[in-house]
C-alpha cells in the first residue's frame, strides 16, 4: 500500500493543489455515512406477502439501513367495446395502493419506522403510465406496455398521490378538457330536457330516453379528457412524458423499473399481455431520476459506450437537462429459500448520506450518490469508497461535480467488507469508464485502489466504475467535473 502522503505528492505535487489524498476517503472527509437500501419492495397493500412492519422487522434483521416499499399504485386493465368503452368494457384489477387507501398506507409505513427506528421505511409506488391494445377479441387480442413501470420515491401528500395521471385514474385536475366532448354533452342533454318538458308525449318519451342516454354518455366520457388511449395500436411517450413531469414538479423521483428485463408473455382473460424490452425510452423522455440498472439480468445499456453513456455524453454536452443514476431493483415479494434475489440483504444500493433519516436518504437518491450492487454472499459484500475526483478546487463524489483548470486525480477503493472474515480469493474484473469510453480493465485480486491523473480539456466530464466477481457487482453512478469556459 502506498501511503497517503507518498500519494499526495505523487498526485497533487503541482502548484496550489491542496486537496490532498488520505486514508480517510473523500466520502467520510465531507460527512456522508454509508448506508444500505433495499429498493422496490411489495407488501400486502399490493401483491407481496408480507405487512410492511414485518418487512421492516426482515430489514432490521439483515442490518439493512433503508427499505423502499414500492407497492403498484394501480393495476387495472380494461378493455372496452365503442362507443361507451367505458360502460361496455371488462376490466381486471389486482389490489393496489390506491384502492386499499393512500392514508392507510404512509401510515403503515411510519408504524413501521417507529417499531423498528434503525430502518428508514421509505413509502413508494410503483406505476404504470401507460397501456394499448392490439388485435381482435376472442382471437389474437394483446396488451402492450402495461410491464413499462416507473418507480416513484419523495411523493408524501396523500392528495398528490391520489392524482398520478396513470392510465384508469384519469381526473378532472389531471387531464386537459376536450370541450367539443362536453359542450356536445350539454347540448345534447338540453334538447333532451326540452323535448321532455315542452314536446308532446311521444317526444317526450324520446327526450327522456335522450337523457338518459347523455346521462350514461356522461359518466363514460368523465372527465371529458383522457390520459392516454389505449386503443391508439401504438406507444403513448406523452402519457409517459406525463408521469415522469408530474412526479418531479410534486417533489418526487421516477426511476425506470427493468428497462431490459424479459418476462414471459402472460395469457389470461383472453388476451395476452405482451412483454418485451425496451430500454431506449431511457434515451426518449426526460426528467427521470435514474433507472434500475442491475436486477438480475444480463444488462448490456450499462456496458461502455451503451446506452447509458450515450445519455450521460448527451448530459455533459448539453443537449439534456438532468442525467440518470442507476439503483439496485430486487422486485422482492416473498422469501423463498433459494437466496439470490429472494433475500432483502443481496440486492442493495448504496447511498451516501448526511444522516440516517428520510430526508437525507431522499437527498442521496436524488443526487445519485452512491452506487447500485449485487452480492452473491451476504457474508462477503463488495465496497466502493473514495470514489472521487480531486482538483485544485476542491473534491466530488458519485453524482457531484467539482470545478477543475483541467488537472485531476481520480481515485476508488474496491474492498471487501468485514476485514477479520475469511476473504474470497478470486480476482475481481474493474472496468474505468472515463466519458463513454472503456479507460482500463483490471483483473486483479482485492483490496485493490485505483489511482490516476489526467488533464481534461474545457467542458464536462465523468469517470464511472464497474466491478465484478462472479455473481457480485458493483455499477457506480458517475462522478463530474467542469472545466470552466467550455
Amino acid at each position: 500500500m502506498i501511503s497517503g502522503l507518498l500519494l499526495a505528492c505523487l498526485l497533487f505535487s503541482g502548484p496550489g493543489f491542496s486537496q490532498e489524498l488520505t486514508d480517510v476517503a473523500a466520502e467520510k472527509q465531507q460527512g456522508y455515512q454509508p448506508l444500505r437500501a433495499a429498493l422496490h419492495v411489495h407488501s400486502q397493500f399490493s401483491d407481496g406477502d408480507y405487512g410492511i412492519t414485518e418487512l421492516a422487522s426482515f430489514a432490521h434483521r439483515d442490518r439493512i439501513d433503508v427499505l423502499g416499499v414500492t407497492d403498484s399504485f394501480l393495476t387495472r386493465v380494461r378493455y372496452g367495446i365503442g362507443p361507451l368503452r367505458k360502460l361496455v368494457s371488462r376490466s381486471q384489477l389486482r389490489p393496489g395502493v390506491l384502492d386499499q387507501g393512500i392514508e392507510n398506507y404512509l401510515a403503515s409505513a411510519d408504524e413501521a419506522h417507529n417499531q423498528f427506528k434503525d430502518v428508514i421505511v421509505l413509502p413508494g409506488l410503483e406505476a404504470a403510465p401507460s397501456y394499448y391494445w392490439l388485435g381482435t377479441p376472442g382471437t389474437d387480442l394483446r396488451l402492450y406496455d402495461f410491464d413499462h413501470h416507473i418507480l416513484i420515491f419523495g411523493l408524501s401528500d396523500p392528495r398528490a398521490i391520489a392524482n398520478l395521471p396513470v392510465i384508469e385514474n384519469a381526473t378532472w385536475s389531471n387531464t386537459n378538457r376536450d370541450w367539443t366532448l362536453l359542450f356536445g354533452t350539454v347540448l345534447t342533454l338540453s334538447a333532451g330536457l326540452a323535448a321532455a318538458v315542452l314536446a308532446r308525449r311521444i317526444l317526450r318519451v324520446a327526450g327522456l330516453l335522450v337523457i338518459a342516454l347523455m346521462l350514461l354518455w356522461t359518466y363514460d366520457a368523465w372527465p371529458f379528457g383522457s390520459l392516454s388511449d389505449p386503443y391508439s395500436r401504438k406507444q403513448d411517450r406523452h402519457a409517459i412524458q406525463h408521469l415522469l413531469d408530474y412526479v418531479t414538479n410534486h417533489g418526487g423521483m421516477a426511476f425506470w423499473s427493468y428497462p431490459e428485463a424479459r418476462f414471459p408473455d402472460i395469457k389470461e382473460g383472453g388476451a395476452t399481455m405482451v412483454s418485451r424490452p425496451q430500454p431506449e425510452i431511457l434515451g426518449l423522455t426526460e426528467n427521470y431520476r435514474g433507472f434500475e440498472g442491475i436486477y438480475g439480468e444480463n444488462v448490456k445499456i450499462t456496458s461502455p459506450g451503451n446506452l447509458w453513456d450515450q445519455i450521460l455524453l448527451d448530459y455533459i454536452h448539453g443537449g439534456r437537462k438532468t442525467w440518470p443514476s442507476v439503483i439496485t431493483g430486487i422486485d422482492f415479494h416473498s422469501l423463498q429459500g433459494k437466496g439470490g434475489w429472494h433475500e432483502l440483504n443481496r440486492g442493495q444500493t448504496l447511498l451516501w448520506a448526511k444522516n440516517k433519516d428520510t430526508s437525507s436518504v431522499l437527498d442521496a437518491l436524488s443526487h445519485g450518490r452512491g452506487y447500485a450492487s449485487f452480492d452473491q454472499d451476504a457474508e462477503h459484500q463488495l465496497d466502493l469508497e473514495d470514489f472521487a475526483i480531486r482538483s485544485r478546487a476542491g473534491v466530488a463524489i458519485s453524482g457531484e461535480t467539482v470545478t477543475a483548470d483541467g488537472n485531476v486525480a481520480f481515485s476508488a477503493r474496491i474492498r471487501w467488507s468485514g476485514a477479520s472474515r475469511s476473504q474470497p480469493a478470486a480476482s475481481v474484473q474493474i472496468d474505468v469508464v472515463r466519458d463513454g469510453e472503456l479507460l482500463e480493465h483490471r483483473d486483479v485480486p482485492l483490496p485493490a485502489d485505483i489511482l490516476r491523473t489526467d488533464t481534461f480539456e474545457k467542458g464536462r466530464h465523468y469517470y464511472r466504475l464497474r466491478v465484478k466477481s462472479g455473481a457480485s457487482e458493483i455499477l457506480s453512478n458517475p462522478v463530474f467535473c467542469e472545466v470552466p469556459g467550455g
